[in-house]
Order: structure tokens, then C-alpha cells, then sequence
């Protein structure tokens, strides 16, 4: 992965930008979190969720991890209790036992929410002044993931999603091409 420039000074921006809007953050120093970044989310729908952050090798990678996980947390503030309810079980059973191993709904569920934390992860970004370039590395390095998350779904399923992806500009780029 290519580096952004200025990295540390982009990482300290984004973690101040963080605290504005009020999202909880936190450094792990557990081995296994090296090189991840995830959100914590309750089942107690009145506790926020948190950002946990290893140690990255990848200042790079950190950043763009950090922000998409900040659009999951958008993205669960702006649902509605059935919304969270529907997300939370789905995250909690793909992880449990596997993506490919939940319903199609459920698949649905995660591919569409991974959606909306890369695009608003990318606004978080772009709000921080990242320069086109380094806007485009996390773009590409969101849709590798995405892809990832892809292959594990329902061919139907995932047809049906692409198709809704589609149709909005700002989340057209997780398509590889």
C-alpha cells in the first residue's frame, strides 16, 4: 500500500475529528488486534459503541481502517431500533459462525452496512483534508474489502445488492472494476 503523506499528522486529525463528534476511541495493546481496528457495539442499544485500534505496521492502512469503522458507528446512530436490532444480531452471527452460513437477509444486512461505513468513512476523510490522491488509496483499499465480504454471500443475493450499489454514485466505487 502506498503511504499518505503526513500520515501521523492525518491520523492525529482524524482522532481529534472523532472526538467533535463524540466517538468513542480507544488503543488496544492486545496481540490479537495487531493490525485491526474494530467497533465494539452492545447488545444494550443506550451504550454507544467504541472504536478498538491495535498497533498498525501500516500507519496507511490504520487511518482507513479507523475511519470506516467511524462510519459503522454513523451508520448505527442513523438506524432506528429495529434497523440496530436486525444489524447487531447479523454482525454478532456472522462473526459467530461465518457470514456465508447466515441468511440471505442477513447478508444483505452486513454488505449494505459495509457500504454505508466506507462511504461515510470516506466523508470523514475527505472533512479531514486528505488530497485527492491519498482519497482514491482509501476508496481502493475500501473496495478490496468490500470484495471480500462479497465472496462470502449468496451470488443472488449479492447480484441484487451490487444493483442498489449501482444506482448511488457515492458507493458505485466499491464495485471493483
Amino acid at each position: 500500500m502506498v503511504a499518505m503523506k503526513n500520515s501521523q499528522k492525518i491520523l492525529q486529525s482524524l482522532l481529534n475529528y472523532l472526538g467533535e463528534i463524540r466517538i468513542q476511541f480507544s488503543w488496544v495493546s492486545d496481540d490479537g488486534m495487531k493490525d485491526k481496528a474494530v467497533t465494539s457495539f452492545s447488545l444494550d442499544l443506550k451504550t454507544s459503541p467504541c472504536i478498538l485500534c491495535g498497533t498498525f505496521s501500516d500507519q496507511t492502512r490504520e487511518i482507513i481502517s479507523i475511519a470506516h469503522e467511524a462510519g459503522h458507528i454513523i451508520t448505527y446512530q442513523e438506524m432506528d431500533r429495529e434497523e440496530s436490532r436486525t444489524y447487531l444480531c447479523s454482525t454478532f452471527a456472522a462473526h459467530g459462525i461465518e457470514l456465508n452460513r447466515i441468511s440471505p437477509a442477513g447478508q444483505e444486512s452486513m454488505l449494505t452496512v459495509e457500504i454505508k461505513a466506507s462511504v461515510k468513512g470516506l466523508d470523514i476523510l475527505d472533512k479531514i483534508v486528505l488530497t485527492n490522491e491519498e482519497l482514491n488509496l482509501a476508496k481502493k483499499s475500501m473496495s478490496q474489502w468490500y470484495s471480500t465480504y462479497e465472496k462470502l454471500c449468496e451470488k443472488d443475493m449479492m447480484t441484487k445488492v451490487r444493483e442498489t450499489i449501482m444506482k448511488h454514485k457515492d458507493a458505485a466505487f466499491l464495485i471493483s472494476q
